[in-house]
Order: structure tokens, then sequence, then C-alpha cells
């Protein structure tokens, strides 16, 4: 019975995973497009995740078995997001890049709110930093906000 028991919260998850996925969907392609249309040609986009997912330290698609959940999958809060974090990396030591596209994301008739995160606030990727270190680029992370419904 304990079996069939766990099968079943696994199913649940993947489903409430699909059924996040979907009713956000929109929202991520709006978002998507924004920052597409306000970022520098030289900066790069390299992660884009809803917060939750962000600031567990895991990626969309990461098995993040052992932890615990912020949220039951299926409950209304779990089902739209609220912020989204978009990582990258930038060649201008100053940030002003982000900053202007920061302030052309604010002007998103879909977007609510944006800021840049804190170095204390980047989630640790070693990976990511083997990756994208020998690039001599700055790595950035926004929160978007955005309207719920």
């Amino acid at each position: 019975l304990e079996t069939y028991r766990a099968g079943i919260e696994v199913l649940r998850t993947k489903v409430g995973t699909l059924e996040i996925a979907r009713r956000n969907g929109h929202l991520l392609r709006t978002v998507i497009d924004a920052v597409a249309a306000a970022k520098a040609p030289d900066d790069w986009i390299t992660l884009i995740a809803d917060s939750y997912s962000y600031f567990a330290g895991t990626t969309p698609g990461e098995e993040t078995e052992g932890m615990e959940p912020h949220m039951e999958p299926l409950s209304p809060a779990a089902l739209v997001f609220e912020q989204i974090v978009v990582e990258g990396y930038t060649p201008v030591e100053d940030l002003s890049t982000v900053r202007a596209m920061i302030e052309a994301l604010r002007e998103h008739p879909a977007i609510e709110d944006v800021d840049l995160l804190g170095d204390d606030r980047l989630r640790e990727n070693s990976e990511r930093d083997e990756r994208w270190g020998p690039a001599e680029c700055s790595l950035f992370a926004i929160e978007i906000t955005v309207p719920q419904p």
C-alpha cells in the first residue's frame, strides 16, 4: 500500500509540474519576448526560471528529490508564477546594458517590476562558473515580477 501511495505522489507531482507549465506558458513566452527585445546584442541569457526553482538551487527539469516542497504541486498558489528570474552574462563591466534592459522591461505592460539581484542572491553553480568563467564577462540575474490575475 505504501508503494502505491508513493507512486501516486510521484504522479501528482509530475502532473502538477505539467499543469504549472501549461498555465504559465503564455506568460513565459511574453517575458522571453520582452527580454529578447530589451537586452543588448552582446549580452546573453543563460537561464530563465520561476523564482521558486531558481532560489531552490535547481534548474527547470532538474530532479528535486529530497527537497522539501514549497507548496503542494496542485495548489492554486503553485499554479501561477509570481516572479521569473533571468540569468545571463554581459561583457560590459559596469552593467550599464543590464540596467538599460531593466528600465526597458519596467515599461513593458506585462511586467510589474524588475530588479537586479545582488551577488548574495545569485544561485551557486560550479558547473556554470566553470563553463562561463573564462569568458571574462559579468554574471547578472534579474527578478521580474508579473501581475497576478
